[in-house]
């Protein structure tokens, strides 16, 4: 598979459409005393939320679903003939939020995970939303956008049009709370609720300037900047803990830096040409690392470890050629991967032109890669997934059982064992991909 576009890339594509919401700006409400906006039973909680869209791509039919990790009760959440996409999931599963699009326009929408309680949030117009984030109790939905029809812009010539607007919208009340208009985006929540960080672009004709990380605080409307006048890579996160971040700065010589509230960083020089993507563990303790590197032209992972400041380089497997999306079990003990793999390419060809993917694990008790999916020509699509269910018992995943067949979800034992096709329905499905 191709190299995805970064967030970044993706947002100076500018592809997408402004949210058209009449708002008023006030902070929002206390956190303290909620009432749940989405509700759903305990069971409801260990669904699987996918995506089902027709084989033939001129059809717009996109549908949500839901399946159980057994592969029974696969149930329409959303079928009415448009092209529905899953933008965000609540913390406890029982919130998602959704684009449908049509001729005319964009809807945002969002529903219980039963499929229940569907209701649109925002007209989007022709675009659609270039991030979503849940607050924690899934009471807020964080999204932005971009709109290129301002006053006195052309689109076909768009220097000075591109607009990213950051809007946090309270779904109990549906007060629309404008945080920032121009170039700002990548919003994600603390895990307390009440601060959000995002990046905010400063722009001069075509060129990116700087991308500085900024806090709002959602109680008073506050915000603060954590830097000023440098180059964020495009990903940041929150530790687990709510009480630092960690992000990356600088092109060609990438610098991880972690700093709390206050202001007080640690910062680590890393070896390659760009960061990619990181993700904490779910302990707090350990960062994993997507960075590219360069003179290889390659992605490689790596893990800082939070106690002693160090970064160690994860083993290659000689399978993988290009890591790209991965996950932590709720355990902290081991990563999933997808990666693409040199398996039975010709000689002569290069990697890069050869599209076969594979899931790998890798242990840091143990620190070894193994490949866990089969070496018989199942692909696994590297764009969506692989996720670990919530009890970390298994992994579930969108492949294919041979290259003739449409995507499918699969399961399988984080040691490789017991891989059950869940889905068979003549679609492909997808495990949604949200970033996270």
């Amino acid at each position: 598979m191709a190299l995805r576009l970064t967030r970044r890339e993706s947002i100076i594509a500018g592809s997408l459409g402004l949210l058209k919401l009449a708002c008023e700006s006030s902070p929002a409400a206390d956190l303290r005393q909620e009432t749940p906006v989405f509700s759903c039973k305990p069971d409801l909680r260990d669904i699987i939320i996918f995506q089902s869209q027709s084989i033939d791509l001129l059809e717009k039919d996109q549908r949500i679903k839901s399946i159980k990790p057994d592969g029974s009760e696969e149930k329409d959440l959303v079928n009415d003939g448009a092209m529905n996409i899953v933008v965000g999931l609540t913390n406890d599963g029982c919130g998602i939020a959704y684009l449908t699009r049509d001729s005319q326009r964009t809807a945002l929408n969002i529903m219980n995970s039963d499929g229940s309680f569907r209701r649109e949030v925002a007209d989007l117009r022709r675009g659609e939303t270039a991030g979503i984030d849940f607050s924690p109790n899934g009471n807020r939905l964080l999204a932005y956008g971009n709109e290129y029809f301002k006053e006195g812009c052309i689109p076909e010539h768009s220097e000075g049009c591109l607009q990213l607007d950051l809007m946090l919208t309270d779904l109990r009340t549906r007060e629309i709370i404008p945080i920032e208009s121009g170039l700002s985006g990548l919003p994600q929540f603390a895990p307390n609720g009440k601060t959000l960080a995002y990046l905010s672009f400063k722009k001069t004709r075509e060129e990116i300037d700087s991308i500085d990380l900024r806090l709002y605080n959602v109680e008073t409307g506050n915000r603060q900047n954590i830097t000023s006048g440098e180059m964020i890579n495009e990903s940041f996160a929150w530790s687990p803990d709510g009480e630092t971040i960690a992000y990356a700065s600088g092109i060609n010589n990438v610098i991880l830096t972690i700093t709390d509230l206050s202001g007080k960083k640690r910062t680590v020089r890393l070896e390659g040409s760009m960061l990619h993507a990181l993700s904490w563990s779910p302990d707090g303790t350990k960062i994993v690392l997507n960075i590219y590197d360069q003179i290889s032209e390659n992605f490689g992972l790596a893990i800082y470890d939070r106690d002693s400041g160090k970064v160690l380089n994860l083993p290659k497997n000689r399978e993988i050629y290009q890591p790209h999306a991965f996950e932590w079990s709720p355990d902290s003990s081991k990563l999933v991967i997808s990666g693409s793999t040199t398996e039975n390419i010709p000689e002569g060809v290069p990697p890069e032109s050869v599209y076969l993917s594979a899931l790998f694990i890798y242990d840091l008790n143990l620190d070894r890669m193994d490949r866990i999916t089969i070496s018989n020509g199942v692909n696994v699509d590297t764009s969506s997934g692989p996720r670990f269910l919530l009890n970390g018992s298994r992994i579930v995943y969108t492949g294919q059982a041979t290259l003739e067949e449409p995507r499918d979800l699969f399961t399988i034992n984080p040691d490789g064992t017991d891989r059950k096709r869940l889905t068979n329905n003549g679609f492909n499905n997808y495990v949604p991909w949200l970033g996270k």
